[in-house]
C-alpha cells in the first residue's frame, strides 16, 4: 500500500461497519498508515472479506470478522479473532511465506456431576483445572483461491491452497492453580492441491493432547481429505474422507457418529468408540432461485459410509428411550453403516454469519428393529 510514513506500524485497529462506504475508507487509510486492521460488519461478510483481500493484496495486513457489536458474546469473538490474527511476533510476508511466534495462556476447568434420568458410568471422569502458559509457532504460505458455489451458494469463498501449520506447547502449573502439572500440546497442518479442470483437493491433519500424569493423560489424532469437482451447470461433485483416533485415560472423551455428527441415516451419536472413519459423497445443486431476495436455495443428494469402534465404552445406541442402551461388540450395527438421502439447503442472504440451513431426509441401508426407516434432520452449518 502507499506509504503514509507508516506512523501506525505495529498498531492494531478494529473498524466496525467497514465493509463499505466511510467505514471501508477509514480501514483502508489505517492500513496505508501501517496498522493491522480487522474488517467488521454485522452482515455482508463477503464484502468484509473482499475489503480485507484488497488490503492484503496491496501489502497491508487485514482480516475479516462478522460480528454484531450489540451482542457481548459477539464482541468477545471479534476481539479474540483480532488477537489470534495479529498477536505475536512476525517478520511479515517474505517470499510468499509468513512465520509467527506468540505467547499466551489457556484456562480449562472440567467438572462432572450425575445428570438425573440418565445412565451413569461406573466411574466419573476426574475433575481438573488447568492454567497453562504456552508458546506457539505458525507458518503460512500466502496462497489463497477465490471460488464460488463450493460450500456456500452464490457467495465468494476463499480456499487456503498454500501450506499452513501450527505448533503449540504449554505447561500447566500447580503454582497457578492447576490440578496437576502437565504438558499440553497441539499441532496441525493443512494444504491444498489444484487438480486439472478446476478441481480442488484440501488436506488437513491434527494431533493434540496432554501428558505428565497418567490419570489425566489423553491424545487425539484427526485427519481429513475433501474433494471439490468442477462446478458445471449449477452442480458440483463433493466427497470427503475423515478419520480419527483417541487415547483417553480420563474417559471424558469419545468419538461419535450418527445424525448431525455423521451417518445422517442413523440417530444422533448412534455409534461411539476411540476410532472412527467416515466417507461421504454428495452431488450438490446450486440454483438461481432467490425468493424475496432474502434466501439462496440449493440441494444435495448424498451417500454416507462409516463406523466408530473400539474402546471400553464402545456401544451402539438404541434410537428409543431417554438414554443409550449398550450392545455388545457382536451387534450387527457395531460394524460399518451406510445411508443415502436428499436434502434442501437454504442460505440467508441477510444473515450476519452466512450459516446454511440443512433439511435432510436420510435412509439407513442397514438397520436394526427400532431404528426408523427414515431420519429427518434440520441443522444449521457453516457449509453446504
Amino acid at each position: 500500500m502507499t506509504d503514509r510514513n507508516r506512523e501506525l506500524e505495529g498498531k492494531v485497529a478494529i473498524v466496525t461497519g467497514s465493509a463499505r462506504n466511510i467505514g471501508r475508507s477509514i480501514a483502508e487509510e489505517l492500513a496505508r498508515a501501517g496498522a493491522a486492521v480487522t474488517i467488521n460488519a454485522r452482515s455482508a461478510g463477503e464484502l468484509c472479506e473482499e475489503v480485507a483481500q484488497g488490503i492484503r493484496k496491496a501489502g497491508g495486513k487485514a482480516i475479516a470478522c462478522r460480528a454484531d457489536i450489540t451482542d457481548a458474546a459477539e464482541v468477545k469473538k471479534l476481539v479474540d479473532a483480532t488477537a489470534e490474527a495479529f498477536g505475536g511476533v512476525s517478520a511479515g510476508l517474505t517470499d510468499g511465506w509468513a512465520q509467527r511466534y506468540s505467547l499466551g495462556a489457556s484456562y480449562l476447568k472440567d467438572t462432572y456431576a450425575q445428570e438425573p434420568g440418565r445412565v451413569t458410568p461406573k466411574e466419573s471422569p476426574p475433575s481438573q483445572t488447568l492454567v497453562a502458559p504456552f508458546l506457539r509457532y505458525e507458518v503460512v504460505e500466502d496462497d489463497f483461491a477465490r471460488v464460488k458455489n463450493r460450500d456456500l451458494i452464490e457467495r465468494p469463498e476463499f480456499f487456503a491452497m498454500g501450506f499452513q501449520s501450527k505448533l503449540e506447547l504449554g505447561r500447566s502449573l500447580a503454582a497457578l492453580g492447576s490440578t496437576q502439572s502437565l504438558w499440553l500440546y497441539a499441532a496441525s497442518a493443512s494444504d491444498g492441491v489444484r487438480l486439472p479442470r478446476g478441481r480442488t483437493l484440501l488436506l488437513s491433519g491434527s494431533v493434540d493432547g496432554q501428558s505428565g500424569y497418567s490419570p489425566l493423560d489423553w491424545q487425539s489424532w484427526n485427519g481429513s481429505i475433501r474433494y471439490y469437482g468442477n462446478p458445471r451447470g449449477g452442480t458440483l461433485l463433493f466427497s470427503s474422507l475423515s478419520g480419527g483416533a483417541l487415547e483417553d485415560s480420563t474417559g471424558s472423551r469419545q468419538l461419535v457418529l450418527g445424525g448431525d455428527s455423521g451417518l445422517r441415516g442413523y440417530p444422533r451419536n448412534y455409534q461411539n468408540g476411540d476410532r472412527f472413519a467416515l466417507f461421504s459423497i454428495e452431488q450438490r445443486v446450486y440454483t438461481d432461485w432467490y425468493p424475496f431476495r432474502l434466501f439462496r436455495v440449493g440441494a444435495a443428494v448424498f451417500y454416507d459410509l462409516g463406523r466408530a469402534w473400539g474402546g471400553p465404552s464402545a456401544v451402539t445406541a438404541n434410537s428409543s428411550g431417554p438414554s443409550p442402551a449398550p450392545f455388545s461388540e457382536s451387534t450387527a450395527n457395531t460394524g460399518w453403516l451406510n445411508d443415502i438421502g436428499v436434502g434442501l439447503r437454504i442460505l440467508s442472504a441477510r444473515s450476519a454469519f452466512g450459516n446454511i440451513l440443512h433439511v435432510d431426509f436420510a435412509f439407513p441401508l442397514n438397520r436394526e428393529p427400532g431404528i426408523k426407516s427414515m431420519q429427518f434432520l434440520v441443522t444449521t452449518k457453516v457449509t453446504l
